[in-house]
């Protein structure tokens, strides 16, 4: 079933993006040399899904006006497998990667903390020149 596959697979990438936890399992595993045979075979074979996907016209997906959050997938897959390559199996800099770690939401609450504290310290300066 087509569309099973296609929700299967986008759902497996969303959890393994997602790895928080250095003791998960399954697909929320982080990426270790130790379970290396377990995702590096779903990634590589999710990137040549996506590289496969078409529309009922024919056109590939990631080549049309849509192309945008496919790209996006494959873009991420090729930098987790090279950073993976790169900081854990040969300058062994890193034990893991946790995935989440590189997502958009962990960058915003960090750039949200920061500008929560910047709030706080002009608010305190202001009543601080009030006063």
């Amino acid at each position: 079933m087509p569309t099973v596959n296609f929700i299967r697979t986008f759902n497996n990438l969303f959890d393994l993006f997602n790895s928080r936890n250095p003791f998960a399992k399954g697909m929320k595993t982080p990426l270790k040399k130790e379970n290396e045979f377990y995702w590096r075979p779903f990634l590589k074979n999710a990137s040549q899904y996506i590289k496969h996907l078409k529309l009922s016209n024919g056109s590939y997906l990631h080549t049309t006006t849509r192309k945008v959050p496919f790209i996006g997938f494959l873009v991420a897959i090729e930098t987790f497998l090279k950073m993976f390559d790169d900081e854990v199996k040969t300058n062994n800099s890193l034990k893991y990667l946790l995935t989440y770690k590189f997502s958009q939401d962990h960058l915003e609450l960090f750039f949200c903390s920061v500008r929560y504290e910047m709030t706080l310290k002009y608010i305190k300066q202001i009543t601080f020149l009030h006063f």
